[in-house]
Order: structure tokens, then C-alpha cells, then sequence
């Protein structure tokens, strides 16, 4: 049986029905609920079980009638070709690239701005890097953007990012 702190969840609740349903599937699938009617506690995540505290019979989670969620949301889709940098970002030589990580794999998608701001970070790591376009040289810009991708590998936690990448550090040199 797990400890939770006293500030980490709620214990000796009851609902009387109308409230929780014990299948997750029900209320994505639009199935008839079958409704939870007895002791249940919360965590602070949110999440119910059945129970008056963890441990009380099988703690069998349960799930909100007023908060079900719809369906299982699409991943959002990516940039093919990815954005590309305008006029104006080769005057100022930078250049936002969007990118997201799935949590658990090694599975790197460039994106667009509208579909980085979509990204579920429940599935995905969301990170942007600032890439230069224009230097004195391609050796220059080459070391600038591989230094700020092992960087940016290393804030996110996105092992394999330079990999992905293919070492094209100079990618929309100019």
C-alpha cells in the first residue's frame, strides 16, 4: 500500500451515485455507465478510487461523469515540408524550429508553430531550438546550432535529439 501525505489526498468520501462510473471504456465507448455508489478518496492528481482510503478493498479507479473525456486525443500532425525560414529571419539570423519528443520512445517530429502550441504534453516533450542562418562562415553557423542542440538535448532531457537532427547543423545557411 502506497503512503500519500495528508495534503496529497482526501479520504472518507461518499457519493451516493449519479457521479462516478467504474469503466473508463463505458465513457469513452458511450456505453450505458454503470454507475459507483459508495466510499471513495482522491488523490491530489485527481484521480478516484473506490475505497474509503488506499488499501480499503481493491481500489478500483473511478471516473467523473461531469469530467469524461471525449476520445483518446490525435497526436498533433507535423510540418511536411517543416517551416521554413521567412526574409525577415534571415535579416535578424535566427530562427524558431518547434520539435516534439515522445515520452516514451525515441520518436522526433518537427512541427509548426500552430501545432507546437496543440502538442499534449501528457504523450510528448514539446522544445523549440533558436537556429542560426547566417554567420561569418558555414563552420561558424555549423558549431553555433550543434552546440545549441546538445544544449537543448540536455535542458529537455531528449536524449537522441542530434541523432534525429542527422548532424545538419547547417540546415537554411545562407
Amino acid at each position: 500500500m502506497a503512503y500519500y501525505p495528508k495534503n496529497k489526498i482526501k479520504t472518507n468520501l461518499f457519493t451516493s451515485g449519479g457521479e462516478y462510473q467504474t469503466s473508463l471504456m463505458a465513457l469513452l465507448n458511450s456505453s450505458p455507465p454503470i454507475t459507483y455508489s459508495g466510499y471513495y478518496y482522491k488523490l491530489a492528481d485527481g484521480k478516484t478510487y473506490k475505497g474509503k482510503y488506499p488499501g480499503d478493498g481493491d481500489n478500483e479507479e473511478i471516473f467523473s461523469l461531469t469530467n469524461a473525456p471525449t476520445a483518446t486525443p490525435p497526436p498533433p500532425k507535423t510540418s511536411v515540408p517543416p517551416l521554413y525560414p521567412t526574409p525577415e529571419d534571415y535579416k535578424t539570423g535566427y530562427f524558431t524550429r518547434y520539435f516534439k519528443k515522445k515520452i516514451n520512445e525515441f520518436l522526433f517530429e518537427e512541427l509548426t508553430l500552430d501545432q507546437y502550441n496543440i502538442v499534449y504534453t501528457v504523450l510528448y516533450i514539446p522544445f523549440s531550438v533558436q537556429w542560426k542562418l547566417t554567420g561569418i562562415d558555414i563552420d561558424e553557423v555549423y558549431t553555433i546550432n550543434k552546440n545549441t542542440s546538445l544544449l537543448t538535448e540536455q535542458r529537455y532531457k531528449v536524449n537522441g535529439f542530434n541523432e534525429y537532427l542527422n548532424n545538419d547543423y547547417a540546415r537554411y545557411y545562407k
